[in-house]
């Protein structure tokens, strides 16, 4: 439940009660009433909020939302007719009907209205227009700022305490409908009284009364009497029905005498009524019926229907076309909304279809790399054996075919690759001869005719000179050098076979000779 301050300054005189409300229920916590020695203006309403601050600071009662009454004496009441006009036009009507008749500048007074009930069909509207000095409004804001408290609403007393009685009644008949009927109130204090009457739930008279003198409550009952009379002038219809009187102090009494000099009714009207609560006060409970009244008042309503703080104020005529405008607002809002869902979506499932496809892709890149790796391996291996010489089987070849040793013997035999050229790409290595021939080697050079003859062997030309190398010189006059490009053949292409028989060992011959092996070789030759 919310917690409100709700609280009543006239005539020198605090009343404050402090409570929960919410949902057309109030729970009362403390209530307490003292006197100041100064009235509320601008001038001197800094002060009192720094002394109302001080009263709840020794009371402990913390700081929460004010709901405060004005007094009847400080406000202007006026009942007004006007014909229907739509609600947003009402409060420009009621100001202007209201401002027409006052000499107040419009900019000095602020204007708030309690609706009167609904007229009958065609006929006019009733409205009772409360009006207060814009600076009284500023006094009250002041005041409370300086207690250190927000002022919440301000409202006229009057309609506080016709609330107050409705509660009473609705507790007493157990209903909560408004009283039926005109009703009639006197509220008192210790320096103030008021008297107001209620018909059929709405407010239709409220006047200030002179506090009446211990011993001469005479007077409080004269004026009574000419109070209900200016009423029965204006409701001849509807006369008053009973009087409830709130006490209070030193007027405790008035309610039993008044019942013996009315003719109608009189009852007292208890603001804290039922309830048990020892921090409630026992006397002088009537003062707190506007207090009371103002609290019962907010949970009732969700915006209080008068209130100074937030006044009636005419609003800008309504668009027809705004709920169409509105409206097609949502539509496109929705369907942006929808479409950047959908986008969303889509682009939830690209990025996931662009996921498995990355990591699709890494995998195919990781077998291109292996499979090129293999090819490259593949592309080596086939161009080594595109480019290899088996060169034992070259040497096997050449032993078989080399001339006999009585004709040519070799010096110096030499392979090594050869690198591809783009005229010949079949020839892939070199073998270098040189050695010692005779005069005329006829069988030298039909073994490099042989090879020519072959097609795997391109033979350059032979190159003769004079024996220098001093290898039996007599046999061997001549000293050869030549060499040949050699093409690349599968290894089943070598078919030649070697026919000559290997030389015979030397311990061989010797044992064949009959010598021992270990004498006359000097320590034996091993074999």
């Amino acid at each position: 439940m919310a917690k409100f301050l709700a609280l009543d300054f006239d005539s020198e005189q605090w009343t404050v009660v402090s409570a929960s409300a919410n949902s057309g229920r109030v729970q009362i916590h403390r209530a307490l009433a003292w006197e100041e020695k100064q009235t509320l203006t601008l001038a001197t309403a800094k002060a009192l909020g720094q002394s109302l601050r001080d009263h709840l600071k020794a009371e402990r009662i913390g700081s929460a939302p004010v709901l405060a009454c004005v007094p009847r004496d400080r406000l202007i009441l006026k009942e007004i007719s006007y014909p229907p006009v739509p609600a947003a036009d009402e409060p420009a009507v009621v100001r202007f009907q209201v401002l027409r008749d006052m000499t107040t500048a419009p900019e000095a007074a602020v204007i708030d209205y309690l609706p009167g009930p609904d007229p009958h069909v065609g006929g006019e509207r009733r409205t009772l227009v409360v009006v207060i000095p814009k600076d009284l409004l500023a006094a009250y804001q002041e005041m409370f700022t300086a207690a250190g408290v927000k002022l919440a609403a301000l409202l006229p007393r009057p309609f506080a305490t016709a609330f107050c009685l409705a509660q009473q009644m609705s507790r007493e008949n157990g209903s909560p409908a408004s009283p039926a009927g005109a009703l009639a109130i006197m509220s008192l204090g210790d320096r103030w009284a008021e008297f107001c009457v209620v018909k059929d739930g709405h407010l239709v008279l409220a006047r200030s009364m002179s506090t009446p003198a211990a011993g001469e409550e005479s007077a409080v009952v004269g004026e009574i009497r000419r109070n209900l009379a200016v009423y029965a002038g204006q409701a001849v219809t509807s006369p008053v029905q009973a009087l409830y009187v709130a006490e209070s102090g030193r007027h405790a009494t008035l309610a039993d005498r008044l019942k013996t000099t009315l003719a109608i009714p009189v009852y007292r009207l208890d603001p804290f009524a039922g309830l048990a609560d020892p921090e409630l006060p026992t006397h002088g409970r009537g003062a707190f019926a506007g207090a009371v009244g103002a609290l019962y008042a907010r949970t009732q309503f969700r915006k209080l229907p008068i209130n100074f703080v937030h006044p009636k104020e005419a609003k800008p005529p309504r668009d027809p076309n705004k709920w169409r405008a509105v409206a097609a607002a949502c539509a496109v809002l929705v369907l942006a909304v929808a479409t950047t869902v959908y986008a969303m979506i889509t682009l939830a499932a690209r990025d996931r279809e662009l996921k498995e496809l990355n990591i699709v892709k890494v995998g195919l890149e990781g077998q291109l790399q292996q499979m090129e790796k293999e090819d490259a391996n593949r592309l080596a291996v086939q161009e080594w054996m595109d480019n290899r010489i088996i060169w034992l089987d070259e040497l096997y070849d050449l032993t078989e075919r080399f001339p006999e040793n009585n004709v040519a013997r070799l010096t110096k035999l030499s392979g090594d690759p050869l690198t591809h050229t783009a005229k010949d790409k079949q020839h892939i290595g070199r073998i270098s001869l040189e050695g010692v021939t005779t005069e005329t080697p006829k069988e030298l050079e039909s073994f490099f005719k042989h090879l020519t003859a072959d097609g795997y062997y391109g033979v350059e030309p032979l190159n003769l000179n004079r024996n220098m190398l001093r290898i039996e010189p007599w046999r061997f006059r001549s000293q050869f050098k030549t060499s040949m490009s050699v093409a690349n053949r599968e290894p089943k292409k070598y078919q030649l076979r070697l026919s000559a028989e290997p030389p015979a060992r030397k311990r061989d011959v010797q044992q064949n000779a009959g010598q021992d092996p270990a004498f006359g070789g000097f320590g034996g030759d091993q074999p």
